[in-house]
């Protein structure tokens, strides 16, 4: 019997709690209550697994208690495995696993243990299962002691046992241990603190305070359940343990840093720690090339990582930075000095490198590592606007503008807005003639774009090297584009009459409300030429091509309350929200995604359609949230101010939202008395009026009533 539902399930009934840090399983079976806590330690680097049985029967009962791992400590199992080594700490209490021969995890030591003295081990992973055995039925567990086998030429696994016995009508805790470490001392320590009952329940208690203290920096409560309780912690936990911790999940282990992903990651956390944002920035800066491009990913306990001809990564460098300073109204970050990579240069038909780069002996601030991925970044092709490179946002089109000619629409876009919120960073650094600069880029982008690129109700995608378009009316594949439409608005690089009628048609092409989601593009990639890349690699429908991409969904939201459609914003809220997807049986059938974390992608192909993929590891949690707080409840900070500029659906009669700013709480209310979705605001602040729409962060005292109301337009 197992207290979880794999691998040994009986026809008892198995019930799952997840919490932030923690998930709690309980399982009664044979006379046994059985609760298991996991959890990981905030700082320590174990695993805890502490495990409850209570004895409802009415003799004592012996059982023995088996610990597995299956041991790879390395990249790929079936090549790390013959070069492990096991061994026992009898002493200690302690098993432990070794690979000395990879570079990137030679130094680790892996290792188990319990809070019970260990009484048989294994290190031979075809003693516990048996030959073509499965945990399902592991013959040891039905024998005598395991052999105590350790050492090398096995096929791998770490495997302890624990015979103890519970008397009846009580019950006994025993926690195993799983971790790594590069110092056999430490790992001593730290068995030896955690085979301690209290040091394993200081430390869950530790991990429940310090994640709700982080989370609860932020609350809201609006008249939608749904939205509140994705708001309220969960795409901020996904955000933050699975994007900035682990970077990694079940799709996806790498626990590498994506330049552009991470970077994104952090925006909202400038509303729960703006130290977070800030060291990203600074990291990210040190992992750009003296050249101006960047590592696209990298490793950070090496180093290593890819070069590559992506044309957008630079470019969240000065975007983020220029938020940070927004937010944080700090702009000293921009003296913060970091010294550049240096690597062997791209050649003419090389697309990526993947190496250890060398530290350079240039060392600059952070502004000019903002100025030098601007720089980079800003290119012209044929038609006026940016060449699309090894790829933009979108990699999967990362044949488009392989040969130096094929350009971007979105990218122009992108820099538009990049160039346009770094304008007012050069003016505070005394470079009014670069501002201007900018601005005359910004202009000259703008006229190109809307000469070249609107297709009639719509604006297209990129242009291929020989110049075939993609996102055109023209088209039987990816005849539109979502993100082209969505950044026309956000960079308001177009006029009313496009920016309506962009979204519009995103609405009627892309918005599939019977299925509840949003497409990408559509028709997908199958037999498009010239071939736009990997993305044509996807079965129609799955993930870029031509499903729901849910980062590039999220931007739709953002868009839509930019035009004060505040209905539609939210629609595409609810559409998106994970919590929506599995109201019940059915739905959650279909979905087959987790309802409190994110999907990177929906399926749209009719064999899947609606099907969830690559949960929790995606920057759509950090984009929905802003998408949410910033966007459809309208608040954020700008300037050491508090902005409100609401966004929502008309039927909404008032929010809440509870934040936490420096030193001080602000309790904001926003009333709806007229039913609209946007307009003019009235503010009173501690009960009197406020003239000012943008509330100081430093008003005297630590407590503040903000109280907003909503007039007609």
């Amino acid at each position: 019997m197992t207290p979880t539902a794999s691998p040994i399930r009986d026809d008892e009934e198995y019930r799952i709690r997840h919490g932030y840090g923690y998930t709690t399983f309980m399982h009664n079976t044979a006379g046994l209550s059985m609760n298991m806590n996991v959890f990981a330690d905030k700082n320590d680097p174990v695993k805890v697994y502490s495990l409850n049985i209570k004895n409802n029967s009415d003799t004592d009962r012996s059982v023995v208690l088996y610990f597995y791992v299956d041991l790879v400590l390395g990249v790929d199992r079936e090549v790390s495995a013959p070069y492990i080594l096991t061994e026992m700490d009898i002493k200690n209490n302690i098993f432990y696993a070794k690979n000395s021969y990879t570079e990137d995890f030679k130094n680790n030591i892996g290792f188990i243990s319990s809070s019970e003295s260990i009484d048989s081990w294994t290190g031979d992973k075809t003693e516990f299962l048996g030959k073509g055995g499965s945990l399902k039925s592991p013959i040891s567990a039905y024998g005598e002691n395991l052999s105590c086998n350790v050492g090398a030429g096995y096929n791998p696994c770490g495997v302890i046992s624990v015979n103890c016995t519970i008397a009846t009508k009580s019950n006994k805790t025993v926690s195993f241990l799983f971790g790594q470490s590069e110092d056999y001392a430490k790992v001593i320590d730290l068995c030896g603190r955690y085979a301690d009952p209290a040091g394993v329940t200081s430390s869950l208690e530790d991990v429940k305070r310090n994640h709700l203290e982080f989370l609860n920096k932020v609350r809201v409560n609006t008249p939608d359940d749904s939205f509140n309780t994705i708001m309220n912690g969960h795409l901020m936990y996904q955000n933050l343990i699975c994007r900035m911790y682990a970077r990694a999940a079940f799709y996806q282990s790498g626990g590498a840093y994506g330049f552009r992903d991470q970077l994104q990651d952090t925006l909202p956390l400038l509303y729960f720690d703006s130290s977070i944002t800030r060291e990203q920035i600074i990291r990210c800066c040190a992992h750009q090339f003296i050249e101006g491009d960047v590592l696209h990913w990298w490793h950070d306990e090496d180093g290593r990582g890819v070069r590559t001809k992506i044309s957008d990564d630079l470019l969240w460098l000065p975007f983020v930075v220029s938020y940070y300073i927004k937010v944080t109204n700090d702009p000293s970050i921009l003296k913060e000095k970091v010294f550049y990579i240096i690597s062997d240069l791209l050649g003419e038909d090389e697309h990526e490198s993947y190496k250890v780069p060398e530290v350079s002996d240039v060392c600059e601030d952070v502004y000019m590592h903002c100025k030098r991925a601007i720089e980079k970044g800003y290119t012209k092709g044929e038609r006026g606007i940016a060449l699309m490179g090894g790829g933009d946002w979108n990699d999967g089109m990362n044949t488009v503008g392989v040969e130096g000619k094929g350009e971007s629409v979105w990218l122009t876009w992108f820099l538009i807005t990049v160039m346009g919120e770094f304008v007012p960073i050069a003016q505070m650094r005394q470079e009014q003639g670069y501002a201007d600069e900018l601005k005359r880029r910004i202009e000259d982008y703008k006229e190109a774009v809307n000469k070249e690129c609107w297709d009639g109700n719509w604006f297209v995608r990129a242009f291929s090297d020989d110049g075939t378009v993609l996102g055109s009316k023209n088209n039987t594949e990816c005849m539109i584009d979502s993100i082209s439409q969505s950044w026309s608005i956000i960079s308001d690089g177009t006029g009313p009459e496009r920016k309506n009628k962009a979204m519009e048609s995103v609405a009627k092409y892309l918005v599939d409300k019977k299925e509840r989601l949003v497409k990408l593009l559509t028709p997908p990639f199958e037999h498009f030429e010239p071939n736009p890349g990997y993305i044509r690699g996807y079965f129609p429908g799955i993930r870029e091509n031509g499903g729901q991409y849910t980062h590039g969904a999220v931007w739709n939201i953002v868009a839509y309350t930019k035009l004060g459609k505040g209905n539609e914003a939210y629609e595409l809220f609810n559409l998106i929200n994970p919590v929506n997807h599995t109201g019940d049986y059915w739905s959650m059938m279909k979905y087959k995604t987790e309802p409190y974390a994110v999907a990177a992608d929906v399926y749209s192909s009719p064999e899947y359609s609606g099907r969830g993929g690559w949960s929790w590891y995606t920057g759509s949690a950090a984009w929905l949230y802003q998408s949410g707080l910033n966007y459809i409840l309208g608040i954020r900070c700008e300037g050491g101010h508090i902005i409100i500029e609401p966004c929502i659906p008309k039927n909404w009669k008032n929010y809440s939202v509870y934040m936490e700013i420096k030193d001080s709480k602000f309790f904001i209310t926003v009333q709806n008395p007229f039913g609209v979705s946007t307009g003019d605001i009235e503010v009173m602040v501690d009960g009197k009026k406020y003239e000012e729409g943008r509330i100081p962060v430093d008003l005297p005292g630590n407590m503040h009533s903000i109280l907003v109301t909503i007039l007609r337009n």
